[in-house]
């Protein structure tokens, strides 16, 4: 029987190791990774930060760069979205919190 999460676990550092080199095309699927919360926990602030970094690299074929920027619009709208979703939530806190001193 074989371990799939060894290969997951390599696969991650080998990509994360390659968007820390500064490639594109790593930096491209580890925001893909940390957008549809594969090899990683889903995480759009990560998500937008690596496709970011794609998206402004100079080295980046314009494949590379295109891609990037199509999946940063989409990330930035979903993460805009979820802290709006939790603002709510926070507001109440920190109300409660005030509420009980």
């Amino acid at each position: 029987k074989r371990d799939w999460s060894s290969d997951v676990c390599s696969s991650d550092l080998r990509l994360r190791a390659g968007a820390e080199q500064d490639r594109a095309d790593a930096q491209l699927e580890l925001g893909r990774a940390y957008a549809f919360g594969y090899l990683a926990p889903r995480d759009f602030a990560l998500a937008r930060t690596w496709l970011l970094a794609a998206a402004r690299n100079p080295d980046a074929d314009w494949q590379t760069r295109d891609a990037a920027e199509t999946e940063l619009a989409e990330v930035t709208r979903l993460l805009d979205a979820e802290r709006a979703q939790q603002a709510p939530t926070r507001i109440g806190q920190l109300a409660y919190g005030a509420a009980g001193r």
